[in-house]
């Protein structure tokens, strides 16, 4: 699609989780970073404001009554370094710790297919859930949503951030994204079963 928008540009997609110097990479660049948007050198741009909430399969939803439920079951998470889960049982009001979430890789979409499996209940972004829940393939059991402490980000080099092919894409990938999550508020207000 950006391809056939800005005439005369090729994509090549490395999907890599090292992270690239803009400064000396000579083969990249632009790329799509997860955190807090302070890098050196770099220009970040926010691609959407997201949130994280729980996803699980539809016959997991019509169990679960209230927040409180989720702690009875297999949680997974992706996040080495701190336990996002904390986060959204506060938003939820709940006072518990939640238990040690299961970290079955540093790929979301590996966590997904596990909670399609029956295996958990992942907690999401919706950037990367957003076709799921569409789909009906999985469900939010709570119309509960917490902010989350990093973000994605369109970076390149800053010295290079008002170059006109980077700039096309960058605000094409800004658009999609934020076309992505458009409905999202509304795929977690829908609910697997009455409350």
């Amino acid at each position: 699609a950006f391809e056939r928008r800005v005439t005369g540009t090729t994509l090549h997609l490395n999907s890599s989780t090292a992270v690239v110097d803009f400064a000396v990479s000579m083969n990249i660049d632009v790329g799509l970073r997860f955190g807090k948007g302070r890098w050196p050198n770099v220009a970040a741009d926010l691609l959407v404001d997201d949130v994280i909430f729980p996803v699980c399969r539809a016959e997991v939803a019509r169990r679960l009554k209230r927040p409180t439920d989720l702690l009875g079951e297999q949680l997974l998470t992706e996040s080495p370094s701190w336990d996002m889960w904390a986060d959204w049982f506060a938003a939820a009001g709940v006072a518990h710790t939640p238990p040690k979430p299961v970290r079955l890789s540093d790929d979301f979409y590996v966590q997904l297919q596990a909670t399609l499996l029956g295996r958990g209940v992942t907690l999401a972004r919706g950037l990367l859930v957003a076709d799921a829940l569409r789909e009906g393939r999985v469900v939010c059991p709570f119309p509960i949503a917490a902010a989350s402490r990093l973000q994605y980000y369109v970076v390149c080099h800053a010295e290079r951030h008002g170059e006109p092919g980077i700039a096309a894409l960058r605000q094409w990938l800004l658009e999609t994204a934020r076309a992505t999550v458009a409905d999202v508020p509304a795929l977690i207000e829908r609910r697997a079963h009455p409350r």
